[in-house]
């Protein structure tokens, strides 16, 4: 029983591991498609461009660029959202089958007479204990992975800033 507990929880892992990786993927997908987005921003709201936009008639242009750089990011914003609702179904289902196992191969043995009434109540305790302490691990070990890839991005921009430009 403890194996399949363990077994489940690195499936665990796994699927939140993955929800990261792809998240991070796509984030590298989309950092000049951000960049593009935050220039037009950046054009559309200053008044200094205002007068070269009216003067060559450049709002069309503008809203059209606009419209099809946000239509682009919100193809990745749906890929990240699907990604990490599979994952999250994953883990769902690993949990389920988890606990449903474990109880029922408890059950089982008590009602066969293998273990008595009270270490069946308190198995069903540690079991739901010890689920929870993997649990509480792992979503730890994930949140640590996570920030390790953000730091690397960290570390990937400062590299960049010290660049010169050209």
């Amino acid at each position: 029983l403890i194996l399949l507990l363990l077994a489940a929880s690195g499936i665990h892992f796994a699927a939140m591991r993955q929800v990261s990786l792809h998240g991070h993927r796509l984030k590298e997908q989309t950092e000049g498609l951000d960049k593009k987005l935050e220039y037009l921003f950046r054009v559309t709201g200053s008044l200094s461009y205002a007068k070269d936009v009216r003067l060559y008639q450049g709002s069309e242009w503008l809203l059209e660029k606009l419209a099809r750089f946000s239509g682009e990011r919100s193809v990745y914003d749906r890929k990240k959202e699907d990604g990490r609702l599979i994952g999250h179904a994953v883990c769902v289902v690993a949990a389920f089958l988890r606990d449903s196992i474990v109880y029922i191969a408890l059950i089982y043995m008590a009602l066969k007479g293998t273990i008595s009434l009270d270490y069946f109540v308190f198995a069903v305790g540690a079991v739901r204990g010890l689920s929870g302490f993997l649990l509480g691990v792992l979503d730890g070990a994930v949140l640590f992975h996570s920030a390790g890839i953000y730091m690397e991005d960290l570390q990937a921009y400062g590299a960049k800033a010290g660049e010169p430009r050209r």
